[in-house]
């Protein structure tokens, strides 16, 4: 890399000591990532406000205003259930989550069990184990149910279900132990404007407050358009040129069945299909003597609004083109054919069932005694049992057999 060695770090300072050279690639693929820089959103008010108000990521926020106050966390996505997690860390005494709408949020228990499935699951089992948990979720004197929100469009039987939503799955237990235990509540609005310690909702209501951390979404980078030379994404190949290839983690939730609440586990089968393709050009040719090609999505700078670079696109975009491409190619499904397969060996070996169940409960047993040590619930509150029990996932298990036996008989 040149220069000094012990500068060669991600913390925005330039290293001086290094000049500038150029490489000559046939082929290059990029993994920018796409949640780089915070949404701006500014709300009338806010130096009137007489405390932090900041974007709670980036390491913006300063946490040391938080210890016995009330705060309110503008936002619903997985920034949002990071940041209830850090509040109550430091003690906080009331949290309030502001948001236009909620979005879906999974227990540990539920995310593992989505990641290790082969097949995937299908959303109404997902739903189904939602439910249960959330009982502790309240919102204007309702319990939320799941299968109502926003994102769910199922059948009135409750046996097939799509989840569609801008933003992926929130994951983590304390979301629902702070709701049960009275220490976060949801509230449904936006900002109109900011008073001294007020928060004035659109629905007429006021938040008295003294701190306000916003996780109001994050945006792309522009400079990877900029640096490719995209003129449009064709899946994830730039200008459909199979030596350029660049994803950015495909923005939200658009399925039926679900087999990861990450990333990671697709990168390994989009890595191969980046390597097919450049070890076995002829392989490309045929898809596009034949017209396949021609019908990947297409994703283009500013849709589907301002805020997109071409690069940062949705999860139906990722989950489309990887169809078609593998239903096209069966060499190509037969290099990824085992992946899924190995996914779910690899996560039981490391992380089996009895673990997560094990090393989830204790964190939340954890929290309940840190509540109580520091005088943020009464001694006497009554315990919380934690969310599921191993016979819990065996029963799940059978569930997806069950149904992955009779659709894919």
């Amino acid at each position: 890399l040149g220069g000094d060695p012990d500068k060669h770090q991600y913390n925005g300072v330039v290293d001086a000591t290094r000049s500038q050279y150029e490489v000559k690639v046939s082929c290059i693929a990029m993994w920018p990532g796409a949640l780089v820089f915070p949404r701006a959103v500014v709300y009338p008010g806010e130096e009137e406000f007489g405390g932090p108000v900041d974007y709670a990521v980036e390491m913006r926020f300063d946490y040391s205003h938080v210890p016995g106050k009330v705060v309110t966390i503008i936002g619903h996505g997985a920034f949002t259930m990071e940041n209830i997690r850090t509040c109550l860390e430091e003690s906080a005494k009331h949290i309030y989550v502001l948001c236009r709408k909620m979005n879906l949020t999974c227990p540990r228990p539920v995310s593992w069990l989505i990641n290790q499935a082969n097949p995937p699951l299908a959303g109404a089992q997902v739903l189904n184990m939602l439910q249960r948990v959330y009982k502790h979720i309240i919102v204007d004197g309702q319990t939320v149910d799941p299968w109502e929100m926003h994102s769910v469009h199922g059948n009135a039987a409750r046996t097939n279900a799509t989840i569609m939503q801008k933003t992926r799955f929130g994951i983590g237990d304390v979301y629902f132990l702070a709701a049960a235990y009275g220490l976060m509540e949801i509230v449904i609005g936006e900002v109109k404007r900011m008073t001294h310690h007020t928060l004035h909702l659109n629905t007429g209501r006021k938040l008295q407050c003294e701190a306000v951390l916003k996780c109001t979404g994050c945006l792309g980078d522009w400079k990877v358009d900029k640096l490719l030379h995209i003129r449009e994404m064709r899946g994830i190949f730039v200008n459909l040129d199979p030596r350029r290839v660049v994803s950015g983690e495909a923005d939200g939730i658009n399925a039926s069945q679900f087999a990861a609440t990450t990333a990671g586990p697709g990168y390994y089968s989009m890595a191969k299909m980046v390597l097919h393709f450049w070890d076995t050009p002829g392989d490309w040719t045929r898809l596009t003597d034949i017209g396949v090609l021609d019908m990947l999505p297409t994703s283009r700078a500013g849709e589907p609004n301002e805020e997109f670079p071409a690069y940062f696109f949705t999860a139906a975009h990722a989950q489309s083109s990887s169809i078609l491409l593998e239903g096209s190619s069966p060499l190509l499904a037969m290099k990824s054919a085992s992946g899924s397969e190995y996914k779910k060996y690899i996560q039981r070996l490391c992380v089996p069932k009895e673990r997560i169940i094990r090393e989830a409960k204790a964190d939340w047993e954890q929290y309940e005694k840190k509540f109580r040590d520091r005088g943020m619930v009464p001694a006497d509150a009554p315990y919380v049992e934690y969310l599921f029990t191993e016979e819990d996932i065996d029963r799940e298990f059978k569930i997806h057999d069950d149904y992955a036996a009779k659709r894919y008989a």
